[in-house]
C-alpha cells in the first residue's frame, strides 16, 4: 500500500515539473471568452490624454491589454487584463470641471477569468458598500491614469 502513495506522488510531482495541465488553467479550456465592459470617471485629463495617445498610436493587431486596478479591503488590490480593449471616450462638461467618461470593452480569456473575475467583482462590491475608495487604476502600455469606477459589466455568451 506505501508504494501505491508514493507511486501517486511521484506521479503528482512530475506532472507538475513538467507543467501538465491541471486545476483552473485545465478547467478554462473548451470555454468561451468573458467579456467585460468597464465604465470609469477620470479627472485627470493630461494622464487621460497621454494614455489615449498611446490607444491611438497603437495598431489593431497589437495584443496590449488594459490592465484596470481596484483597491480591495484586504489592504492590497485587484486587478483584471482586458485583451482586445476597445475605448469609448465622452467628454463631460457640464460642471466646469474636466471630466472624461471612459468606456472600456473588451474580452477576458477563459482560464484567466475563473482566476480574477471573483475577485474583482468582490472588490467593486467592496467600494459600493463604502469599504474602501473609489479608486480605478487603468494602465495600458507605458501610460496610466486613476478615476473613479462607474459601472462594471461580466458577460460570458
Amino acid at each position: 500500500m506505501r508504494w501505491l502513495a508514493v507511486l501517486v506522488g511521484v506521479f503528482l510531482l512530475t506532472c507538475a515539473l513538467l507543467g501538465w495541465p491541471s486545476g483552473p488553467s485545465h478547467a478554462g479550456a473548451g470555454l468561451p471568452d468573458v467579456d467585460v465592459v468597464l465604465i470609469a470617471e477620470v479627472r485627470d485629463t493630461a494622464g487621460w490624454l497621454a494614455l489615449h495617445q498611446e490607444v491611438l498610436s497603437t495598431s489593431a493587431s497589437s495584443t496590449k491589454v488594459l490592465r484596470a486596478t481596484l483597491p480591495a479591503r484586504t489592504g492590497g488590490s485587484r486587478s483584471i487584463d482586458i485583451e482586445q480593449p476597445r475605448f469609448t471616450v465622452g467628454l463631460i462638461t457640464t460642471d466646469g470641471k474636466a471630466q472624461v467618461k471612459v468606456t472600456v470593452a473588451g474580452k477576458l480569456s477563459p482560464s484567466l477569468a475563473l482566476a480574477v473575475v471573483t475577485p474583482f467583482q468582490q472588490a467593486a462590491m467592496e467600494i459600493q458598500a463604502g469599504l474602501v475608495g473609489n479608486e480605478i487604476g487603468l494602465a495600458y502600455g507605458l501610460s496610466g491614469v486613476s478615476g473613479r469606477l462607474l459601472e462594471l459589466y461580466f458577460d460570458r455568451p
